[in-house]
């Protein structure tokens, strides 16, 4: 991602790498799913912030029909010499796995619907004991990783996995499609890895415990955010109020229950409203927690008094809710052949490219 950013008063090119947006992601606790074809690091990617960020301190679950998030965190103990045994007081919270920072489920879809119902629980960072709430993370930082093997054109030899539901897609704040040409290796990134000591498996990073850090730079971009300024207050209303609306219903002018079957035999189908739809409001506050700490994040590595754009912070987070659900599926699959990441960069070039006619106005 570039940036035309001031710097020191200057104009400065900030290019931001699909790592630092990685990272922005871990600072700003927002959750991230990484889907590809297999065999392209996505694995790698979440072990890599497992140990290289947490020391690898935290919860990993691989997708399996007996994974069992209950297991994870629930124990029992029984005093048989008493010759009682109580199931309700038997049973107790371990502290420690309660407490971790980061949470991994590692090829969720191929875990079956029922259990992909327990990773709600890691996605929200809240667990349910005996009816009751119970926080995960500390500090109200609780960061959910996971990975898939997404089928995106209909037939691309998957076996053994499920569907994913698009409430739980859409807990994934952000969704990075390594099969993407923006998101992939570069020449560069494939020498360097080819030169390495690549042995065709997961590699274990050196353990470092960032958590102190990334807790203290969680609690500035969340006070950033909170402070909302015009530009994300202009963002809001676009992909919210603004998406909504329909030319062809006459009568109330939105989308809901018409779109996008409605779009068939609309004269106004070259529009943007055909393309994507409105976001819910999770979706709004998690772009603008990204969009803060992408800003963070570019402050750290350039230096100096830097000032990103914020709206463009806002519309490129924006590209990474991509599975969500917004975007018109027909086309998608009709004139992307599955390849929705493309369609979403071309989706929010649009939605830029409208709000500069506008630019004049504000």
């Amino acid at each position: 991602t570039h940036f035309s950013a001031q710097r020191n008063g200057k104009p400065f090119r900030a290019s931001m790498t699909l790592l630092d947006w990685v990272r922005a992601a871990a600072l700003s606790c927002r959750n991230i799913l990484f889907i590809s074809d297999a065999g392209k690091g996505k694995t790698q990617l979440v072990f890599d912030i497992y140990n290289a960020h947490f020391a690898g301190k935290g919860n990993m679950l691989r997708g399996r029909k007996e994974t069992s998030v209950l297991d994870l965190f629930e124990q029992t103990s029984a005093d048989l010499s008493s010759g009682k045994y109580d199931s309700e007081a038997s049973r107790f919270l371990h502290p420690e796995r309660t407490a971790a920072l980061v949470n991994i489920a590692d090829e969720l879809n191929r875990a079956p619907p029922p259990v992909q119902q327990d990773f709600f629980d890691l996605a929200d960072g809240v667990y349910f004991f005996r009816g009751k709430p119970v926080s995960l993370g500390r500090e109200d930082y609780a960061l959910f990783l996971a990975t898939m093997n997404m089928n995106k054109s209909g037939d691309n030899g998957f076996s053994g996995v499920f569907e994913v539901d698009r409430a739980l897609l859409s807990r994934a704040h952000l969704t990075i499609d390594l099969d993407h040409q923006d998101f992939s290796p570069t020449d560069k990134d494939k020498i360097e890895v080819w030169s390495g000591n690549a042995l065709g498996r997961v590699q274990q990073a050196e353990k470092k415990d960032l958590s102190a850090e990334i807790l203290a730079a969680y609690k500035t971009i969340r006070a950033r955010a909170k402070e909302k300024s015009l530009q994300a207050y202009m963002f809001h209303f676009l992909i919210d109020t603004g998406l909504s609306y329909c030319e062809k219903d006459t009568l109330r002018h939105e989308k809901q229950g018409t779109w996008p079957m409605a779009c068939l035999d609309c004269p106004h189908t070259a529009k943007l409203c055909s393309s994507i739809k409105s976001s819910s409001e999770r979706t709004v506050e998690s772009i603008a927690l990204l969009a803060q700490g992408i800003s963070y994040l570019a402050e750290v590595k350039f230096g100096g008094d830097l000032q990103i754009p914020l709206f463009d912070a806002f519309a490129e987070a924006f590209r990474f809710t991509t599975f969500h659900g917004n975007l018109n599926g027909t086309i998608v699959a009709e004139k992307y052949a599955g390849r929705s990441q493309v369609y979403m960069d071309e989706t929010v070039g649009r939605v830029k490219a409208v709000c500069r006619e506008m630019e004049e106005f504000i």
